[in-house]
């Protein structure tokens, strides 16, 4: 459950910054640029969202990859977190695509 939950968060925020008009890197985590995006452009996301949406997104930036290779097995409640951290970042951000 966690790599896919990762990735839903994760191409939520390259679809923001993709319609902020900057390209992101080709890497996993993103979520530093998007914050940076936001507070050069005076998005109007409070400072402490913007916080979260950066601790959620490195806390399931570490986690992808051994979810994916199967070398950490986390459970429900582990589980539970990312999805409530991801669904965070989506409602956080939603406002944002919809302009």
């Amino acid at each position: 459950l966690i790599h896919p939950v990762r990735c839903r968060q994760n191409r939520a925020l390259k679809a923001a910054l993709r319609f902020l008009g900057f390209d992101y890197p080709k890497h996993h985590d993103v979520a530093d640029l998007f914050c940076g995006v936001c507070r050069e452009k005076g998005v109007a996301i409070p400072g402490d969202a913007l916080d979260r949406i950066r601790a959620v997104s490195s806390e399931l930036a570490e986690m992808r990859a051994p979810a994916f290779y199967l070398e950490e097995i986390y459970g429900r409640d582990q589980a539970v977190k990312a999805l409530e951290g991801a669904d965070f970042v989506l409602e956080t951000i939603k406002p944002l695509l919809r302009t």
